[in-house]
């Protein structure tokens, strides 16, 4: 028999365990995303209308932000990097909550 093969199960790739040292690269990765989304409502500061307008930019930034940074921690979580993936969900969240109430001090500063 010179055709015969062993059938052996290969084995899943080996998850990387969950480190803080890359919890921390994806929470300040999400965090610093945030932040930045922060800064097309600096530029409107002078009038009341550009505030509002920024306001309204900040708002859709952060709907296209829930699939960028939730969805791909989810997806890193569950793949092989869950150290980056659940850094990313908590930098998301804790960094949603700081740039709102950024959005509503610099709107606030606009006089609106």
């Amino acid at each position: 028999m010179t055709g015969w093969q062993q059938n052996t199960p290969v084995p899943p790739p080996r998850r990387r365990p969950i480190e803080f040292r890359r919890v921390a690269i994806g929470f300040g990765i999400a965090m610093g995303v945030n932040l930045l989304i922060l800064v097309p409502m600096l530029f409107g500061l002078g009038t009341q209308d550009g505030v509002i307008f920024g306001g309204f930019l900040y708002l859709i930034l952060q709907v296209l932000l829930v699939p960028g940074l939730l969805v791909t921690g989810i997806v890193q979580t569950i793949r092989q990097d869950g150290g980056i993936g659940v850094g990313l969900m908590i930098g998301w969240a804790i960094g949603g909550l700081v740039s709102f109430g950024g959005c509503i001090a610099l709107l606030n500063a606009g006089g609106v």
